[in-house]
């Protein structure tokens, strides 16, 4: 029987947590090879993972700034923190593993720690599926960080179908709202009740299941038939847009997830809304619209021609196409107009995080490449009267840190899940609807 276990943690499981991984372990001891902290030093500067190398770098320094890390600190959690600065040694890796690659230094310095805690449990802590492989291989135990993963298989979508009479149906469209009740619940076959702010699609299974039924949000016990919107200027061309608009117009429910595959509309129809609410209704002052970067990680804008607009316009094409789209010809002088004074901006992640936006409709593009700590930071920036619309694909990861169960995407609609301020829509593979060989390519590619 073991003593005691030493997690040697991967780089990556500080940029996924912002280093509040290293608290994640009771009190076991945690170990961070000095290979680490130089890849924490080299990200700390990059567009994508620069704020979480940050944040980890922040929570080392608070951990060991009164003790000896090479000994072990203990922390408040009752676990012990471990700084291993050597144990680097070829002899430790088969034949042909050279050290110039930093997933074979750690995997060698974790080697070094199990031959001299040979009485204790060392494990490996890493996300990186390759390097879990080669861990394994040169006979390491290695388990993956699973305090921030969400089940993907029971991920809340924020719609639901079910069963019911006629009557039922005739009911709601009658009388616009249904009360609730458990007879209710158990009439249409659910495990579980509705979520707050949940959209419910409640079908005829007497006549048309398909044709006869009541598209519904649940709020404060009750179901309520969704108003038209017509007038918007767009209107829903599936069941997953009409939701979409619906949740984007409330200006009750500050934060919106809207998740599926590309072409489901969620830009084109984010960026309306905001055009709607900014111009003809006068309840927004900006709108601001961003994207999660994908340049290389060691990079900055810094490193890219022209100033920031020109910096950041090949990430924000999408944007700009469905601006365009949305305007058309006779509106272009009218958005240059917007574009001039500021009231449509261009604002990279790395700015917004540090800021607090009042009045603002703001867009996130491509959420899904955003660490949980990241997205943390961002929807706790959100200022007095503003709106947040995160959008993404969590089957389209672009950063290698992080994966479907554990960016911030995910992360963020689990959490936020049930709280009468958010509001969530997944839309399916079948709501594409840019061409039809774009629904063929999300369902078979």
């Amino acid at each position: 029987m073991y003593l005691r276990k030493y997690y040697v943690l991967d780089t990556n499981i500080l940029i996924q947590t912002g280093g509040s991984g290293i608290k994640g372990f009771d009190d076991n001891f945690v170990v961070i090879t000095h290979i680490t902290l130089e890849e924490l030093d080299g990200l700390k500067r990059g567009m994508t993972t620069g704020y979480d190398a940050r944040q980890a770098l922040k929570m080392i320094d608070e951990i060991i700034k009164d003790g000896d890390p090479n000994k072990g600190i203990k922390m408040d959690n009752g676990g012990t923190f471990i700084l291993e600065p050597d144990g680097v040694l070829q002899e430790n890796l088969p034949i042909g593993w050279k050290l110039d690659k930093p997933d074979n230094c750690i995997i060698s310095a974790t080697i070094s720690i199990k031959k001299k805690h040979s009485r204790s449990k060392v494990i490996l802590v890493t996300n990186d599926r390759g390097m879990r492989i080669k861990a394994r291989a040169a006979g390491l135990d290695v388990e993956e960080y699973k305090n921030g993963q969400i089940r993907t298989e029971k991920l809340y979508t924020g719609r639901v179908v079910v069963p019911a009479s006629a009557e039922y149906v005739n009911r709601l469209y009658k009388n616009g709202a249904v009360e609730i009740t458990d007879e209710d619940y158990s009439r249409f076959g659910l495990e579980y009740p509705f979520v707050e702010n949940q959209y419910v699609r409640v079908e005829d299974f007497e006549t048309n299941m398909s044709r006869h039924a009541a598209e519904c949000v649940f709020r404060n016990g009750k179901l309520y038939t969704l108003d038209e919107v017509a007038k918007v200027g767009i209107k829903g061309r599936n069941e997953g847009q009409k939701y979409a608009i619906n949740a984007l117009l409330d200006s009750e429910i500050p934060l919106v997830a809207l998740i599926g595959p590309a072409g489901c509309g969620k830009t084109y129809i984010s960026l309306a809304i905001a055009l709607y609410l900014m111009r003809e209704k006068g309840e927004y002052d900006n709108i601001y619209i961003s994207r999660s970067n994908t340049i290389p990680e060691q990079e900055d804008l810094g490193f890219l021609p022209g100033d920031l607009t020109q910096k950041m316009d090949p990430l924000l094409y999408p944007f700009h196409d469905n601006l365009e789209k949305l305007m058309g010809m006779d509106g272009q002088d009218e958005l240059r107009e917007l574009e001039d004074s500021g009231q449509i901006s261009i604002c990279p992640m790395a700015y917004i995080r540090g800021r607090s936006i009042d009045h603002a409709f703001i867009i996130v593009d491509e959420a899904q490449n955003i660490s949980q700590n990241q997205m943390k930071t961002l929807v706790s920036r959100l200022g007095e009267g503003s709106k947040l619309v995160i959008c993404g694909d969590p089957a389209q990861i672009d950063n290698n840190r992080l994966d479907a169960r554990s960016n911030g995407l995910v992360y963020c609609a689990d959490r936020m899940k049930g709280q009468t301020r958010f509001s969530q829509v997944t839309f399916t593979e079948d709501e594409c609807v840019r061409s039809e060989i774009a629904k063929l390519a999300a369902k078979l590619l």
